[in-house]
């Protein structure tokens, strides 16, 4: 939930920046979006993409595609680690390795299921140490 709230906000300030139309509907898909992992972000992206084409023509659309590239960098890079750290106590380093090892493993899926499965079995872990000790 903070995560969606968080990107939706930027969108609508960098949209607005860049005066593409329906800034305001188009941050809050964005933020609905984002519900599905890395794949929902791309889906976000596209209409804001064409109204910027069709609103303000090529150069425009060019920018808002770097634009939400750089949402998503900023997204991946820093806002998840750092949410992953303060709500679910996992260091942003452990996020990227266990993301990349999931991906390594299990392609897109696994990179989705990585930290949450992470976190269960080091619940699950932990939980058996203080049992057996």
């Amino acid at each position: 939930l903070l995560l969606m709230i968080t990107i939706g906000i930027l969108v609508y300030i960098g949209l607005s920046l860049l005066s593409v139309p329906y800034a305001l509907p188009l941050a809050v898909a964005s933020s609905l979006l984002e519900i599905l992992p890395n794949l929902g972000p791309a889906i976000a992206a596209v209409p804001g993409i064409v109204i910027a084409y069709t609103a303000m023509g090529p150069a425009m659309a060019g920018f808002t595609l770097l634009f939400y590239l750089l949402i998503h960098q900023l997204e991946n890079q820093i806002i998840v680690p750092k949410i992953m750290k303060e709500n679910a106590d996992v260091s942003p380093l452990v996020t990227i390795i266990v993301i990349l090892i999931g991906f390594k493993m299990g392609n897109m899926l696994g990179a989705l299921l990585a930290v949450p499965l992470y976190i269960v079995l080091r619940t699950v872990y932990s939980f058996w140490i203080r049992e057996n000790q």
